[in-house]
């Protein structure tokens, strides 16, 4: 009730005349100091508000002018005092907001429920400006919430009694120590409620009626511009070639200056240049400054923009032309591989961007690439970047082909990279079995990808990365296994390098096996003196292998298949020996060979039969006779055998002599 009474009041007093300014136009110099950030002096959104429409016992005293002006940052208002703004503790003057038009729900104020409030306060020591909420503060100009108004700042003049302060529109302010954010939710072409009220007071929210008093005042107000905005400016389409700028695929991109006043822009089209729009429809009704319009006829095309808003339409923008060519893609331009060489397995393709085209065909190959006649592309991408992901190391080259509905483009530019990737080591598998008796190693191997060449390394010893730098491998193969042959026996230890001309991986595990082979089984020769009466058995084998050491001979009284359970009676390292038998009867010899590492199987078993000569009772001196004679045609019949041997007489002359002897 009190408001509408107070409008009823307003339009009488406006009727009586009494206040004949009220539509005079009123200009005012803001007083601000040009050091402060206070964007308000648009002449066309500054007016004349508010003239105490109520009237008081002391009119003298009463709110003089007020002035509201905003543009898209701030809304300012300029109160001007018909008196002296009395220097008494808790002489204000308060601008209070309701965005909806009706009673406020976020702060008291002076007993009224408002959105928004702001206060110009009367202090000891100066006029200051403070905010009603300390939570949910104005967004003033000011950056504190609290500020001297003095005539040095400018905010307020002696010499006119006038006040200036405002909101900031849409901006987050930091409004205390505790963080708390508030903003002045209003925007152009909205309606909101003005209050202003002020008065003298003990206490900011129990206001008194004494001098001066300073009455209330309410105003609808609509934050809008009251004239045309200025013309927008439109950008250019990109760069004349010559005349034009020149669009491959239609998709014409625009873009202009935003007009802060403006409500909609209308965007036109033509095919020559604009210079009125009065027969033109517009293409587009916008409340942003982008737009993107689609071609698809080759031909050279204008566009221009206006602004307007309740009060009117802008002038005219720029005109900007554009010639569309919609053909097949243009050759893309691969820009050179980085960092080459790479150590890394992926591969980060560039190249520039073509508006014509819709996609891009990348192709790879290990020789340059002239033509993607019988090739196939890695992948059809629609972003100017590819990554790639090789798996082994060697160079690498690649090329583009662009694509769009008419055709596709020339291949592009070949770039080149070398790779260089770091291998992981290989895996060696255990060598089984431990021992080998054949000289046939098997070796196998596992990877953690796959890689080109795997190089094989033996030694006689433990080998490491230190000492395989003096190794040269034995072989080399793309598979994960190798069969490696040995005809020597011993201890050999393997290790495996994967890699290529380019780079390796260091050395696997490093597994050992003994090789054992056993050396081939003599032949015993037939052995000699095997006479009636001799006792003494002559022995002899070929030698079977150079690598030989040792001969273990066996005997027994039966023929000998297995020496298990037998033990040699003698080792030598020739290849002869002599049996000393003390008993008649008939023995059966073999012999193996042992190399130190393997012995050989059983040789042939060899037969000698054994008669012990009887010698005359009674007689020393005959017995003392043959038993010379026995040493001496042993002897000889030794003697005879080893050069028989050498001058290939035959075992069986040296036998035809000794049964002479006896017989």
């Amino acid at each position: 009730m009190r408001k509408i009474s107070i409008i009823l009041m307003f339009l009488l007093v406006l009727g009586m005349g009494i206040i004949p300014d009220w539509h005079q136009t009123y200009t005012k110099t803001p007083i601000y100091s040009p050091n402060v950030q206070m964007v308000h002096s648009n002449i066309n959104g500054t007016e004349p508000i508010f003239i105490d429409p109520l009237g008081d016992a002391f009119p003298n005293e009463d709110l003089w002018k007020i002035w509201v002006s905003h543009n898209e940052s701030y809304l300012m208002f300029a109160v001007q005092i018909a008196g002296w703004f009395n220097e008494t503790s808790d002489n204000y003057i308060w601008a209070m907001i309701n965005v909806d038009n009706a009673t406020g729900a976020n702060i008291s104020v002076c007993s009224f429920l408002v959105d928004y409030a702001i206060g110009v306060i009367f202090d000891i020591e100066g006029i200051c400006m403070v905010f009603s909420d300390s939570n949910n503060q104005s967004n003033s100009f000011i950056p504190e919430s609290s500020a001297e108004l003095t005539p040095t700042t400018g905010y307020f003049s002696y010499s006119d009694h006038t006040l200036e302060f405002g909101y900031r529109l849409k901006a987050y302010h930091i409004s205390n120590a505790s963080g708390a954010v508030g903003f002045l939710n209003i925007s152009l072409d909205q309606i909101v409620n003005l209050q202003f009220y002020s008065g003298l007071s003990e206490s900011y929210g129990s206001p008194k009626d004494q001098a001066p008093d300073l009455d209330v005042g309410f105003l609808t107000y609509q934050v809008l511009a009251s004239a045309p905005p200025p013309a927008p400016t439109l950008d250019p389409l990109g760069t004349p070639e010559p005349i034009l700028p020149i669009s491959h695929n239609g998709i014409i991109s625009l873009s202009w200056t935003k007009v802060f006043s403006a409500a909609v822009y209308y965007l036109y089209w033509n095919t020559s240049i604009i210079t009125t729009v009065g027969s033109l429809t517009p293409i587009a009704t916008l409340s942003e400054n982008t737009y993107v319009d689609t071609l698809t006829t080759n031909g050279s095309y204008y566009y221009a923009v206006v602004a307007a808003n309740s009060a009117g339409i802008s002038n005219l923008s720029n005109c900007e032309g554009v010639q569309v060519l919609l053909t097949a893609p243009r050759p893309p331009t691969l820009y050179p591989i980085t960092p080459n060489p790479t150590i890394d397995a992926t591969i980060d393709l560039l190249w520039g961007t073509l508006e014509e085209a819709d996609t891009y065909l990348v192709y790879r190959g290990t020789f340059p690439i002239n033509s993607t006649e019988g090739q196939i592309p890695i992948a059809s991408v629609k972003d100017t970047n590819f990554s790639d992901t090789v798996l082994s190391n060697g160079i690498y080259y690649y090329a583009i082909i662009a694509e769009n509905i008419w055709g596709s483009s020339p291949l592009s530019n070949c770039e080149s990279v070398k790779v260089i990737l770091s291998y992981e080591p290989p895996t060696l598998n255990p060598l089984s079995p431990e021992i080998d008796a054949d000289g046939i190693i098997q070796l196998s191997w596992s990877a953690p990808n796959a890689l080109p060449t795997y190089y094989i390394y033996r030694h006689n010893m433990p080998i490491t990365n230190t000492c395989v730098l003096t190794l040269s491998p034995i072989a080399n193969t793309t598979e994960l296994t190798f069969n490696d042959t040995i005809d020597q026996n011993g201890i050999y230890y393997y290790a495996i390098v994967a890699g290529d001309e380019y780079r390796n991986s260091s050395i696997s595990n490093c597994e050992w096996v003994t090789v054992a082979i056993p050396p081939p089984a003599p032949v015993l020769n037939p052995i000699h003196g095997s006479l009636s009466r001799w006792s003494l058995a002559y022995l002899s084998w070929n030698n079977t292998s150079p690598n030989v050491t040792l001969y273990y001979i066996y005997r027994n009284m039966s023929v000998i298949d297995t020496v298990i359970g037998l033990c040699p009676i003698a080792t030598t390292s020739s290849i002869a020996f002599m049996d000393n038998l003390t008993s008649e009867g008939t023995y059966y010899y073999v012999v193996v060979a042992s190399d130190g590492w393997a012995n050989s199987s059983l040789s042939n078993c060899e037969s000698f039969t054994a008669e012990i000569p009887i010698i005359p009772q009674g007689d020393p001196y005959t017995a003392a006779i043959i038993a010379l004679l026995l040493s001496v045609v042993g002897l000889s019949a030794l003697l005879v055998y080893w050069h028989s041997r050498r001058n290939s007489k035959t075992v069986t002359q040296i036998k035809k002599d000794l049964e002479d002897y006896w017989y």
